[in-house]
């Protein structure tokens, strides 16, 4: 073995040694080769002025929580239970609490093994954290989690040995933003300013540059390299580096550690940087390790050092991919969650001192400093309440009916049978159709104007779902058009239908089906003013929408039949507005309902002129006579000798 190989060796010695008393490491001569003590858990390590050095944290109980929780280090027998919230709790009563010690009570010799045989530990690996901006999010996952994931890896005599990696080979910690600059500004950022400023960091790589100056043969930055978005300690295999969510280097590590900086602020489509593409490949870069950290815990090693997934970031709407994980959390043993108020996080920021923001942008406030976003990104209606306060509690749904199955020529369908509905010949309703045959569902709305207050009341909202190829354990099926057809005129046997929309897709032959049966039936799209139109009403108390389903607030409505209004309400939600030109549905719903409920709105509030403008587009009003403002002029009667208008 060379010169360099012993001092290699013996620098990884001493730099795995065992902790050190105080009294004892002032006896150490400042020499070449010192003994760098180990903390005995985070708290240690973020608080103690020989390792990070960062006593602050004692004034932020939530951060401290957050910490210790994740690490799993408070011992459930030697501390009282009111004591694992932390949040009324002052510096002196977080310092009294008993933590584990390397993974042992130093009180009553519980281990984090013992506690795993009595299913009171989860050995998390992974931290997902929405909480509001300026709450200290980044300090947590970057200046305190990363630099102690860093610090124990250190103090590893041999990484790719511990692991059982291929010898050399390289591991890496790596911290991903949505773009270059934000990846060097901000967890990275604050990563590199915890280490620059901590006593233990600041030794460590002291001595490995004058060993760098010292070493026969070795060469400046052979031991350790800096750059402006790297940290390379070469000695140890182990690097640090800040990527951007475009970085095609970013896929294929082999990482200790992943940090996701602003996650809701990643690409929402389908491509390979979006938040969804970018969090699926790096986890599983994590995979090597934690297997290896399982295998160890299985040999009864008590605290193995873990690959650490973490994703943070302030979220932007209730759907996005923080927000996503945070609800999965809620499923998943191996992930740690929290979702807090920047007021929790950070108790320096006050309620007084933000009530400006309050004023000005109320919906912003809530989403930046409450954490509560708005139901989707740009969104078309940015205040739930606007909708909730639509709802008609004394409504009720005028028909029922019944999704079955069907088989024709070895062709399998979903169809649907008007159950019961009510008989009403003298209000006059309208009813829009969203024709979805394979992918998107049928839906269908049925409205009418109370002749009174104006306002656009919502008789019914159905949905035919039809059954995709990715639905496990279950047969592909179609919408059963014939099924449709036979639903709408069964209808009119008991309602007066003034008038029946599609839209332009996959509806020909039931227009000229119904137009054979001398029905009023109109072709149309709903654009963006339909939607301005409807969002105005909204606003202006014009609609009395159809309360959500009982129950519907329990199940993912985006996925399970039987909620038809608690969807239309969801996709109502979800829509997202594109720049003051047009409506859309987010990447994660739909509008197969929606556009319906539109619909009707537009059919059952325009002028004459507009109305005649519908019908003329439609193309199929040539030589009949129509009064186009007959849902204004509710006088109007049904033409003697027939029970419901146009009908054969």
């Amino acid at each position: 073995m060379g010169i360099k190989e012993e001092i290699r060796t013996e620098i990884l010695q001493l730099a795995t040694a065992p902790f050190i008393a105080e009294e004892e490491q002032e006896k150490v001569e400042d020499d070449f080769l010192p003994k760098f003590p180990v903390a005995k858990n985070i708290i240690e390590w973020i608080t103690h002025p020989r390792f990070l050095d960062m006593s602050s944290i004692w004034e932020y109980p939530q951060q401290f929580e957050i910490v210790r929780d994740f690490f799993e280090i408070w011992c459930p027998s030697c501390n009282s239970p009111e004591t694992r919230d932390c949040s009324q709790q002052d510096p002196v009563d977080l310092g009294a609490q008993i933590l584990l010690e390397n993974g042992k009570c130093p009180k009553c010799g519980i281990t984090k093994l013992d506690l795993q045989t009595r299913d009171s530990i989860h050995n998390f690996n992974e931290l997902v954290g929405a909480a509001g901006r300026r709450g200290g999010k980044s300090v947590v996952l970057g200046a305190f989690i990363a630099t102690y994931t860093l610090h124990r890896a250190l103090c590893i005599e041999n990484l790719w040995q511990y692991y059982g990696l291929i010898p050399g080979q390289s591991i890496e910690m790596t911290f991903i933003a949505a773009a270059a600059q934000q990846a060097k500004d901000t967890i990275w950022q604050t990563f590199k300013n915890a280490i620059d400023h901590s006593p233990w960091f600041t030794k460590y790589i002291k001595q490995l540059k004058f060993a760098e100056k010292k070493t026969p043969g070795v060469h400046t930055e052979d031991f350790f390299r800096e750059t402006d978005l790297r940290l390379e300690f070469k000695i140890k295999h182990l690097n640090c580096v800040a990527l951007n969510s475009n970085s095609a280097s970013a896929v294929g590590r082999t990482n200790l550690f992943v940090a996701l900086d602003e996650l809701a602020k990643f690409d929402h489509t389908s491509s390979k940087r979006s938040a969804d593409e970018v969090y699926k490949s790096m986890k599983k870069g994590l995979k090597t390790i934690q297997s290896a950290a399982d295998a160890k815990r299985q040999k009864g090693i008590i605290d193995p050092l873990d690959a650490i997934m973490g994703s943070i970031s302030s979220p932007m709407w209730a759907d996005d991919k923080i927000m996503r994980l945070v609800k999965a959390a809620e499923e998943t043993q191996r992930i740690f969650a929290f979702h807090k108020s920047t007021y929790e996080m950070n108790p320096q920021i006050t309620r007084e001192s933000t009530a400006d923001d309050y004023i000005e942008d109320p919906i912003g406030a809530m989403r930046d400093y409450d954490a509560i976003p708005p139901d989707a990104f740009n969104a078309f209606i940015p205040d739930s309440h606007v909708i909730e306060a639509s709802y008609d509690n004394s409504l009720t749904p005028i028909l029922t009916y019944q999704e079955h199955f069907v088989e024709e020529n070895n062709f399998k369908y979903v169809a649907i049978k008007l159950a019961h509905c009510l008989s009403d010949k003298m209000t006059r309703r309208v009813i829009v159709c969203d024709a979805g045959r394979k992918k998107d569902s049928f839906g269908m709305s049925i409205a009418h104007l109370d002749s009174k207050t104006g306002q656009v009341v919502y008789d019914a909202i159905i949905e035919i779902r039809p059954i995709s190829r990715n639905e496990i354990g279950s047969t592909p099926r179609e919408v059963h058009f014939d099924s449709v057809l036979e639903f709408v005129k069964e209808l009119n046997k008991y309602i007066f239908l003034e008038m029946i929309a599609y839209d332009r897709w996959a509806s020909v032959s039931h227009i000229q089906t119904l137009r054979s049966l001398n029905f009023n039936v109109l072709e149309f799209n709903v654009n963006y003013e339909a939607y301005i139109r409807f969002r105005k009403a909204l606003a202006w108390g014009k609609l009395r929408l159809l309360p959500p389903e009982k129950g519907a607030e329990k199940s993912d409505i985006r996925r399970v039949r039987g909620y038809p209004v608690a969807k239309a309400m969801y996709e109502l939600r979800t829509l997202q507005e594109v720049m003051g030109k047009k409506v859309e549905k987010s990447s994660r719903s739909s509008d197969d309902l929606i556009q319906t409920l539109v619909g009707c709105n537009l059919l059952l509030t325009a002028s004459p002129e507009e109305l005649a403008e519908l019908l003329k587009s439609s193309g199929n009003m040539k030589g009949r006579k129509l009064s186009y403002n007959s849902f204004m002029n509710q006088g109007r009667k049904p033409t003697s000798g027939r029970v419901v208008h146009f009908r054969r």
